[in-house]
């Protein structure tokens, strides 16, 4: 059997003990590396065809006056913010009408 060539000399490997920290680096690079691969599988070629719109003045317009319009809005209060009366408890007075209301039926 043939032999080793002549002037390479065959290393023993030398176990090397990780401390914690080499662990977990190489975990992360690990998973680093796994999710880069992950990621190349799932980009797949997708057709995405982007088309630029042409707006009209009109719609431009009405988008410009919707803008507006929306800035303009006063924004409701929730509920929460709102500080509502105590209803009265007890003896209350019935509300008085000073006019008859006419063809009421």
């Amino acid at each position: 059997p043939k032999g080793a060539p002549v002037g390479v000399l065959k290393k023993t490997p030398k176990k090397h003990f990780l401390s914690a920290e080499n662990i977990t680096e190489s975990k992360e690079f690990l998973i680093l590396d796994i999710q880069k691969k992950l990621r190349l599988k799932d980009d797949t070629p997708q057709f995405s065809y982007q088309q630029e719109y042409k707006i009209s003045n009109f719609e431009h317009r009405l988008m410009s006056e919707i803008e507006f319009r929306l800035e303009r809005t006063p924004v409701e209060e929730s509920d929460d913010e709102v500080q509502h009366d105590d209803i009265p408890t007890g003896k209350c007075i019935a509300p008085i009408f000073e006019k008859k209301l006419k063809n009421f039926k």
